[in-house]
């Protein structure tokens, strides 16, 4: 979990440098995969703080992960947060992957947590309207 930790801290410190060195402010895309596997969760206070930072230094962050307290933890803490959520088609015969980013604020209206969204069938998320429509 340490050295999990150790390496994306360290692609987050080295993605800032660079993008500071060559002024790509607001024009470099950082990628984390899933960055809490194995991590313990206290450790994950630290991973946070350097996203957070990334963010400030002028980096777009995206995140993929499967770990509602993670997704909690960044609603809490990072402020303008985009979530989205990916899932198989339900109808037709070929079922592409879609993407659609999920209401925030209706999330908070119905008192829906991080973890019952994952809990939830992509038909009920649509059901209850907790995606954007755009």
């Amino acid at each position: 979990g340490l050295m999990r930790l150790i390496y994306y801290i360290s692609a987050i410190v080295s993605s800032i440098a660079y993008v500071k060195q060559y002024k790509l402010q607001d024009k470099f895309l950082l990628l984390l995969e899933e960055p809490e596997a194995h991590v313990f969760p206290h450790s994950l206070i630290f991973l946070m703080d350097y996203i957070k930072e990334a963010i400030k230094e002028g980096l777009y962050v995206i995140i993929t992960t499967h770990n509602d307290w993670f997704v909690s933890k960044i609603w809490d803490e990072i402020k303008e947060v985009k979530t989205y959520y990916v899932y198989k088609a339900l109808e037709g015969p070929i079922k592409p992957t879609c993407i659609a980013e999920l209401d925030i604020e209706k999330l908070a209206e119905e008192l829906v947590t991080p973890s019952e969204v994952v809990s939830l069938t992509p038909l009920e998320v649509s059901r209850r309207s907790l995606l954007k429509t755009h």
